[in-house]
């Protein structure tokens, strides 16, 4: 099989694509920078991007390959900075925010001048045959040309942004300053959906979980929100056969994926439609729950007991050949109520979507297939699951990427609670579960919980990048939420204490300027380690924990210091603060189960219902007065009671409120 030409010597099963390796075979002579050049008789272009990113190498070979050889490049230093080998700095994104007062995308270009002062971002450019962005030559010809007449004027622009970086940093806004912020991110957000697609901007499509999170806390974006998820499980970013999600499409219309199905992000999607599904019962939302979870116990089985990074055909000389389908052979091959069920639901007997071929993509709806063949809704699905099962073992096997990420696993076991929770599913609450014990017996004896976190966990390969603060935040707030999700199932006292210490190492190693945003596809690790601070801060009561969590949700309302997908994935939190709910009795787990199945709270909170023994309330709560039986918590100590759980308004759709931690109260708007 040959190996992508950008990465000749990658040996098999180990396809880890770092900008390094890219950038090695660019015609262009690429160093490695920073975000402090040194003073130089040239500007420098830096770049910032993900190696493994598809887009990043068809922008690199497009828009600034033609330019080797060329004058241009003589007049410029080309440097990058690899996000897969350290954190990305900060500060880019906030110069892209402060030039053009909206987030920094991912791949980022950043124009030094010759002092070494940003003076200009863009997020990409195009070659002589079109693309994204403005022509690479013309704006590097710009440049030159502006820093050859007034040069002054150049350096004074670099100035200026310092100077708005500065001001912004030394006047972080309260917790008030939501409000314009947040309107000026719901207008871009909106702005940005695709109105005929759905899904962010009119190019090829990427499901971004934090922007669909934030799209559902918000009312007014619900909807397209829907929209997107209704299209991401209709069309080809869903593998309909294999279960899981690919990671972009190379299209407008979610047809054509890019054969990746990343193991953290299926997980968020699963966790995004489990949210969704709060919002009423959709069938083609649960489907796509219940495949997504299948896969991910599949692999679990097949890697005993660890999940690998990706699995992918990107490597092969026809990538999408496994995803592909003959008509005639699949009629061949499946019995008669299979292959009707498969093809009016799928299209088959429509014009090929894939030139001769079908690619699988969701044609009809549940209810019109069933009536359209006279079938029982129970017999169509034992056929559809049949055909679906007998596709799954016709498919040749894929390729994986032989790493096995703490952060992906952590994400992937909170994933299995959830939509096991969700689903009533025993065999994803079994591999959950035993997936979380996994990842945390991987640690030392003597410090448990303490072990070095890193972007890869088990396997040490020469390959994989270090450690990074950003992966270490993530990880352990994973791993603490899926500790949370567990005790909410059934409490275990050792589980209850590894939580506690696990969050204690949270707050110790938690830091705004160590975390970054991700590659565009993840929640924001660091908003997802407060949100886990936050409801252990409530359930263990610690007020110094709930001080932390606050003071660092507070600097992420500034545009100007979050990246996008933090105040994304802030912006979420800040609109669901959770409560924490504790329960005793004889009753105890049967009523905390009701009030996590109870619709949201009208006030924005997301409620997290336990019911631990006797000697661990005795031990953690202090009772205020009379006896209690239901009791809201917050960090600083318990509040009255709440309605019992027969006065909740009825559960919709019967799905488990995916709750976001946090302490009582909410910012104003």
């Amino acid at each position: 099989m040959p190996l992508d030409p950008l990465a000749p010597l990658a040996p098999r099963g180990h396809r880890h694509w770092s900008l390094t390796t890219c950038l090695a075979h660019h015609a262009l002579p690429w160093a490695r920078g920073s975000a402090t050049p040194a003073p130089s008789e040239k500007p420098t272009l830096l770049l910032l991007g993900d190696g493994r990113c598809l887009r990043t190498r068809r922008m690199l070979e497009e828009a600034l390959a033609p330019l080797a050889g060329s004058a241009l490049a003589d007049g410029f230093n080309f440097t990058f900075f690899d996000r897969d080998y350290g954190v990305a700095p900060e500060r880019l994104a906030r110069w892209h925010a402060i030039v053009h007062q909206q987030p920094a995308p991912s791949p980022l270009l950043v124009f030094f001048s010759p002092e070494g002062r940003p003076f200009l971002t863009a997020s990409a450019l195009s070659g002589p045959q079109g693309g994204y962005g403005p022509e690479a030559e013309r704006v590097l010809t710009a440049i030159l040309e502006q820093l050859e007449t007034d040069r002054s004027a150049v350096e004074a622009q670099g100035t200026a942004i310092l100077e708005a970086e500065a001001e912004a940093l030394g006047a972080l806004p309260s917790q008030g300053g939501w409000g314009p912020i947040e309107k000026a991110f719901r207008a871009a957000l909106a702005q940005a959906t695709d109105p005929r697609e759905y899904g962010v901007g009119t190019g090829p499509k990427q499901p971004f979980p934090a922007l669909l999170g934030a799209q559902l806390a918000l009312p007014e974006l619900r909807d397209d929100a829907m929209m997107s998820l209704t299209a991401l499980c209709r069309r080809g970013l869903q593998d309909h056969v294999g279960g899981g999600f690919f990671n972009h499409s190379l299209d407008r219309s979610w047809r054509e994926p890019y054969p990746e199905r990343r193991i953290d992000h299926t997980a968020l999607l699963l966790l995004t439609l489990t949210e969704a599904l709060r919002y009423g019962p959709d069938p083609l939302f649960s489907q796509a729950l219940s495949r997504g979870t299948a896969w991910l116990c599949d692999l679990l089985e097949a890697h005993g007991g660890r999940l690998p990074v990706a699995e992918h055909t990107v490597l092969r000389d026809d990538p999408q050949a496994p995803f592909l389908y003959h008509r005639a052979d699949l009629a061949r091959g499946l019995s008669e109520p299979a292959y009707a069920v498969l093809e009016t639901l799928y299209g088959l007997d429509k014009a090929a979507n894939a030139g001769r071929l079908w690619r699988l993509e969701r044609r009809d709806s549940w209810r019109s297939v069933v009536d359209r063949l006279g079938l029982e809704s129970n017999t169509a699905r034992e056929a559809l699951e049949t055909g679906l099962d007998w596709l799954k073992t016709q498919r040749p096997a894929l390729d994986f990427t032989a790493l096995y990420p703490t952060l992906g696993n952590a994400l992937a076991a909170r994933a299995l609670l959830v939509a096991g929770a969700a689903l009533s599913n025993e065999r994803a609450l079994t591999h959950g579960q035993a997936l979380l014990e996994e990842l945390l017996q991987d640690g030392v004896d003597d410090l448990p919980l303490a072990w070095s976190l890193g972007e890869m966990g088990w396997l040490g390969d020469p390959a994989a990048p270090p450690s990074t603060p950003e992966a270490r935040l993530g990880a352990q707030g994973a791993l603490l939420l899926g500790i949370f999700e567990a005790l909410q199932v059934d409490w275990h006292p050792l589980l209850a204490a590894r939580g506690e210490q696990l969050a204690a190492a949270l707050a110790e190693d938690l830091s705004f300027e160590a975390a970054e945003a991700g590659d565009g596809a993840r929640q924001s690790p660091l908003v997802m380690a407060l949100e886990a601070l936050l409801i252990a801060a409530a359930l263990f009561q610690n007020s110094a924990w709930e001080a932390l969590g606050q003071r660092t949700l507070t600097q992420l309302s500034s545009p100007a210091r979050g990246r996008p997908l933090h105040y994304a994935s802030a912006l979420t939190l800040a609109q669901q603060l959770p409560e924490v709910v504790v329960v005793r009795g004889p009753d105890a787990r049967a009523r905390a189960a009701a009030l996590r199945e109870g619709a949201e709270n009208p006030k924005g909170f997301r409620r997290w219902a336990f019911a631990p023994p006797a000697p661990w309330l005795a031990a953690k709560v202090a009772e205020t007065g009379g006896p209690w039986d239901q009791l809201r918590l917050t960090a600083t100590g318990p509040s009255p009671s709440i309605a019992p759980p027969e006065a909740l308004e009825a559960p919709r759709g019967g799905a488990k409120v995916l709750a976001f931690p946090g302490p009582k109260g909410k910012p104003d708007s």
